[in-house]
């Protein structure tokens, strides 16, 4: 998974494309796991109305189906 692919999946996924503020941060959960963790900045209102249309959509990145999560705080 490259911040490329994740970047180039983002953009597909919505209608308009959401932007970034910043490249992704990926994070491998573990050197023996499969599965990655990726953080991104939304450039959104004060609404949060972009983060509010990805919550919960599936986005594919390579062959790896993917759902996006809000962060916890």
């Amino acid at each position: 998974m490259t911040k490329d692919a994740v970047t180039q999946a983002l953009s597909v996924a919505s209608e308009p494309s959401i932007r970034l503020t910043a490249q992704p941060r990926i994070i491998h959960n573990s050197k023996h796991s499969d599965t990655t963790t990726v953080w991104f900045d939304v450039w959104d209102s004060q609404s949060g109305a972009n983060v509010k249309k990805l919550n919960g959509q599936y986005i594919t990145i390579g062959s790896s189906r993917c759902i996006i999560w809000p962060a916890k705080a």
